[in-house]
């Protein structure tokens, strides 16, 4: 059985040859036919083709995304599917699914080439055979084959990438979009071309961009909740510490501390007082500022941090000269 593997540009034509390569070798009796091989020098290329075009049994596209449009692809696709009284075409998807071909190659029942799609490909053309040869032998052979012909597959596929160059991202094609829409609208001339059809389509359009605007927009004021509540939990967790840190002191130091403190919000601090914070440890005043409920003092502490708080609100507990002396008598 003759099949006749069509291509376009790269990587078509160099999937195509790792497949004429591969595919006589695990199914046995198909006979694989690719121009780029089988045509000699000297001879008259199209006379050829147009001649095995007219003798094959099955025909094999390879089709990627770039090429399913190409001309040459559609005039070889058209002349094998005039013989589907008697042939099958197969477009063969290499980087794009099969409800991505289309027309008129839709129109057709394509194949991932992948292992799945391979090894369903490989048994159709088996059953095709007058003698078909047990499934079992060829599944065996297909697994000891397969892994060569992704690996050429795979190169195949590099090496056009590496040659067309980084694609662009999403932000950038979506930016593209966006302007390109934008000047359609205020272009007078270029809108009275569409029909309503197309009108239509670019209203669809302008309020996509405007909902993925939308979700940006969300998005981002989501971020903000989110880090705001991480203050709030960074700011419950000093919390939990200093009361850690108070629940260490001993009973009658605390209670010793906390009347000071009740002294202090009553009378303030006095520069130079020694005073205790459960944070930042012991300090000394030595600034004062304000008074009643927004007096402020500001505290040198041991660790060498000078800081402003808010008497009232702040956890400053004043230390009497004798704290350390009395809390070791106790």
């Amino acid at each position: 059985m003759k099949v006749f593997i069509s291509w376009s540009g790269e990587p078509s034509r160099s999937i195509a040859s790792a497949l004429h390569g591969w595919l006589g070798v695990v199914v046995q009796h198909v006979r694989p036919w690719m121009s780029d091989a089988e045509i000699e020098s000297g001879t008259r290329w199209n006379d050829v083709i147009a001649s095995n075009l007219e003798s094959c049994d099955f025909g094999l596209v390879c089709v990627t995304r770039s090429n399913q449009s190409a001309p040459w692809l559609m005039f070889e696709s058209g002349a094998l599917a005039k013989r589907l009284d008697v042939a099958r075409l197969v477009p063969l998807c290499i980087d794009l699914e099969p409800a991505e071909v289309v027309s008129p190659l839709q129109s057709f029942q394509s194949r991932k080439l992948d292992k799945d799609g391979m090894r369903r490909l490989v048994h159709e053309l088996r059953e095709m055979s007058e003698h078909p040869m047990p499934r079992e032998p060829i599944d065996r052979l297909f697994e000891a084959m397969w892994p060569g012909l992704e690996e050429q597959v795979q190169l195949a596929a590099n090496q056009h990438n590496s040659a067309e160059g980084p694609r662009r991202s999403a932000d950038d094609m979506l930016a593209e979009l966006v302007t390109r829409i934008r000047n359609l609208e205020r272009d007078g001339e270029s809108e009275k071309q569409f029909g309503g059809l197309a009108r239509r389509e670019l209203s669809l359009l302008h309020r996509t961009i405007m909902t993925l605007d939308e979700s940006v927009f969300r998005l981002s004021h989501l971020t903000n909740v989110i880090e705001t509540f991480g203050h709030s939990v960074g700011r419950l967790e000093q919390l939990q510490s200093s009361e850690r840190e108070l629940g260490n002191l001993p009973t009658k130091t605390i209670d010793r501390m906390e009347e000071n403190h009740r002294s202090a919000a009553d009378f303030g601090f006095k520069v130079g007082e020694m005073v205790a914070h459960p944070k930042f440890g012991k300090g000394k005043v030595i600034n004062m500022e304000g008074s009643g409920k927004s007096q402020r003092a500001q505290i040198a502490f041991e660790d060498g941090q000078q800081l402003w708080m808010v008497v009232r609100h702040s956890p400053l507990l004043p230390l009497d000269p004798g704290l350390d002396r009395s809390s070791s008598q106790d």
